[in-house]
């Protein structure tokens, strides 16, 4: 995947000690964490799309590592949410957020993307352009 520039790596682990040292860290870490995560995600979206718009000799490789990319959003940034979700709610959680808050925000997310998981030949594409393969699973070779 895109890398972070040099430097973002040591802003984003001075943010993330800077607030285990604060008061009521444990009731702020699991949306901080779900907020890196996500900006993580948009920014890699964004340098991958610059990768490919500035790269004509090496377009196909771009194509392929952004393809891969999206199929993975699509299928993580979800389930990271509702990660999220479970460990505030869970009993004696530390967390003061409003899981409430969260499940709407998920719903919505999941209302917007439903378009996206509607269209079979976009998903079809986008999960062929890689083979993306759990263990134990055949190549497409082998299908």
């Amino acid at each position: 995947m895109a890398s972070l520039p040099a430097g973002a790596h040591i802003i984003l682990a001075h943010v993330i000690v800077s607030l285990k040292q604060r008061d009521g860290w444990e009731s702020h870490r699991p949306g901080v964490e779900l907020i890196v995560y996500l900006a993580l995600a948009d920014y890699e979206t964004k340098v991958l799309v610059h990768r490919l718009m500035t790269s004509p000799d090496d377009r196909y490789i771009w194509e392929k590592y952004l393809a891969l990319h999206l199929y993975e959003a699509l299928q993580k940034v979800p389930k990271r949410i509702s990660d999220a979700i479970r460990e505030m709610g869970r009993p004696g959680a530390a967390s003061h957020a409003s899981p409430a808050s969260y499940m709407a925000a998920n719903q919505a997310l999941k209302d917007a993307l439903k378009p996206i998981h509607a269209d079979k030949d976009f998903m079809t594409a986008l999960s062929s352009a890689w083979p993306v393969l759990g263990p134990g699973q055949p190549s497409r070779d082998e299908k």
